[in-house]
């Protein structure tokens, strides 16, 4: 199978939230933090209603707003590191094709040619727009979906479940 396809920004932000939603654990661990912040926040402005005075205010305000602030922060990560890396990224730019059988990838850019056979993987993800191949628990090759042709999805899924153990 052969796929051709040119990287954008977008598939950096939709690889960064991929990479950190790819196991049961992480993605209830990101929604147990909001839960978290929602609550100190709540409470902060409970305890301001309630007993309306300048220590109180001193002391509460300021934790809320930088409990806000780092929430926001956290839910903006992977968009802002997506977009870095893509911007820093010479490889990343221009027509990218891959060449997917049994025996492996070979991978080619505008500034490099690369041969891989399946054993360098060791794990994939799929997300709706992307898949992540990982050569190791933080570095994985992206490949989006968006310009792939009818059937190219599930041949894909297919091919790397044949030959990428999860591990």
């Amino acid at each position: 199978m052969q796929l051709t396809y040119t990287l954008t920004a977008r598939d950096f932000v939709d690889a960064q939230y991929a990479h950190r939603n790819r196991t049961f654990l992480s993605r209830w661990a990101w929604r147990a933090a909001a839960a978290c912040v929602l609550l100190i926040v709540f409470l902060q402005i409970l305890l301001v209603l309630l007993y309306p005075s300048a220590h109180t205010l001193d002391t509460s305000v300021p934790l809320a707003l930088g409990t806000t602030a780092m929430a926001v922060v956290f839910l903006l990560l992977p968009r802002m590191s997506g977009t870095s890396q893509f911007k820093r990224q010479p490889a990343a730019h221009g027509v990218h094709t891959a060449e997917l059988d049994d025996n492996g990838v070979f991978a080619k850019s505008p500034i490099a040619e690369s041969r891989y056979s399946w054993d360098m993987f060791i794990d994939w993800v799929e997300s709706k727009t992307v898949f992540l191949c990982y050569m190791s628990p933080r570095m994985f090759v992206i490949i989006p979906k968006r310009e792939m042709k009818a059937g190219d999805v599930s041949a894909l899924r297919s091919l790397l479940q044949r030959n990428v153990r999860h591990k």
